[in-house]
């Protein structure tokens, strides 16, 4: 009997201990044009989640997605119609650079002209982009979707997927 008690026991705290910590803080995103936040469980991961939605005067809509326990996942979609390059790039490292602060992310010399220049062509290079970590392991996509009625209100969007830590 002691031995079934001592087993259950051990099996139990190891059980315990093996639950993940999901205490890590969000990348707290701050913007005037901040218009909702919605804070979740993911049913399938049980992670805590975070989505922001971010609409711009020129019409412009940014939806940031947040997930983080053993690892931060985040993706911003941006949502556009205007051929204003700059604007859009300037909005997107608004957000961006308040998610390279809190990591400590550091990007190539010409990060901002990779990503105009990807912008322009609607193509994206791996030579242009380069977003690395000193301390965890960073992975990251670009994507550009051009559609003639993209929800009927946006024929743009630039799509960002990030993942830093993990194992």
């Amino acid at each position: 009997m002691r031995l079934y008690f001592l087993i259950l026991v051990t099996l139990t705290s190891f059980g315990a201990n093996a639950k993940l910590n999901c205490d890590e803080p969000f990348v707290d995103i701050k913007s005037d044009f901040l218009v909702k936040e919605i804070r979740s469980i993911d049913e399938d991961s049980q992670e805590p989640t975070l989505r922001q939605v971010i609409a711009y005067d020129s019409g412009d809509l940014t939806v940031v997605h947040q997930k983080t326990c053993a690892m931060s996942n985040i993706q911003i979609e941006y949502f556009y119609n205007n051929t204003n390059n700059s604007a859009v790039v300037s909005n997107f490292l608004d957000i961006f650079n308040q998610i390279k602060s809190k990591y400590h992310l550091e990007v190539n010399e010409n990060f901002n002209h990779g990503l105009l220049d990807i912008l322009k062509s609607s193509s994206l290079t791996s030579k242009n982009i380069t977003i690395a970590s000193p301390t965890d392991s960073v992975e990251y996509d670009f994507s550009i979707q051009v559609e003639d009625s993209y929800f009927g209100l946006y024929t743009k969007k630039l799509s960002f997927y990030i993942s830093i830590g993990g194992l």
